[in-house]
This record gives C-alpha cells, sequence and structure tokens, in this order.
C-alpha cells in the first residue's frame, strides 16, 4: 500500500509563511534593522491581524523607532486579544525601557515571568533589562534561564549588543560557551 501525499491546505500554507516572514522580521529586530522589520510585520498583520507574534514584533520595532504611542496601542491590542499574553507584557516592558520608564519596565517584566516563567524570552529580554542596569547577577540568572529553556538563543547571546558589557566575562563565555 503507498501512503498518500498529504497537501497543505490554503490556510496551512499561509501559517508557514507568515512564521517564515515573523522570524525574518525578529532577525531584522535583533540586527537593528527596525523600519525593514516593522514592514513585514505590517504585512503579516494584514493578513493575519491577530497574530501574537507579529504584534509583540510590531511594538518592539515601533518603540525603538521612537513611536511609543502605537507601540503601547499594539500592546493593548495584544491584551484585548488574551489578557494573559506573557507576550504582551513582555513587548509593553522592553517599549517602557526605551521611554526611560525604568521601574515600570521591571514591573512589566516581573509580570511577564509570573504568566509564563518558563517564558525563554521573557527570560532573556530581562537579561538584556539587567545587562543595561549594571546587574551582572540578574544578568547572569536570566540569561542562564534563557538559556536553558531555548538553547539554540546562545547564537544570539553570543553577538547580542545588548550583551556586550558582559562578552568578556567567564561566566558570559561559559554560558553562551563562546570561546575564542
Amino acid at each position: 500500500m503507498v501512503a498518500e501525499k498529504k497537501r497543505l491546505t490554503e490556510e496551512e500554507a499561509r501559517r508557514i509563511r507568515a512564521d517564515g516572514q515573523v522570524t525574518v522580521a525578529m532577525n531584522y529586530i535583533r540586527e537593528r534593522r527596525d523600519e525593514e522589520a516593522l514592514r513585514m510585520f505590517d504585512e503579516v498583520l494584514a493578513d493575519d491581524p491577530g497574530n501574537g507574534r507579529a504584534m509583540k514584533g510590531r511594538a518592539l520595532a515601533l518603540g525603538r523607532l521612537g513611536r511609543s504611542d502605537e507601540a503601547l496601542e499594539t500592546v493593548a491590542a495584544m491584551l484585548r486579544n488574551d489578557p494573559h499574553d506573557a507576550r504582551a507584557y513582555d513587548a509593553r516592558a522592553s517599549v517602557y525601557e526605551y521611554m526611560g520608564r525604568l521601574e515600570e519596565a521591571r514591573a512589566e517584566f516581573e509580570r511577564a515571568l509570573a504568566l509564563e516563567p518558563e517564558g525563554a524570552d521573557q527570560h532573556y529580554n530581562f537579561a538584556c533589562y539587567w545587562a543595561a542596569r549594571g546587574d551582572a547577577e540578574q544578568c547572569r540568572h536570566h540569561l542562564a534561564e534563557a538559556l536553558r529553556l531555548d538553547p539554540p538563543s546562545h547564537v544570539y547571546a553570543a553577538t547580542d549588543v545588548d550583551l556586550e558589557r558582559y562578552r568578556e566575562e567567564e561566566w558570559f563565555q561559559e554560558l553562551v560557551a563562546f570561546k575564542k
């Protein structure tokens, strides 16, 4: 008996394309190519307005571009879709951080982690928050959790400009297995 090949439905193909676009756009965010990322997120959202990953990325891009009101409205839309979406609180934390509202950013990161304690992205972003504040202990703690939960993020951590200040530290090199 020959097994039949399963064909993708249009909906499945659309979701796969959207996931690929969001992944590329998130890489643009990491590369500080925020305008390009924003265009890609908006393309995805035009076809799928409730795509949470694209909404989060859009909020991050807008926040970094100094368009804080639009970024916060995007987060508000995420929370209207799901008031318990840890990604939304993580995104709002980052936007607050870009705005210099550091205590509010910290509270939002903590809220995101309370909702999703095993959230690799939330730990990673909180590690970057602490790196910017110069708190090596908190940075190391959250980075270690992020890398435990999502081992492929070692690649990003090894070159992330947000973690640059610790690149030469032994603990950092051991965490990311980044040896010269």
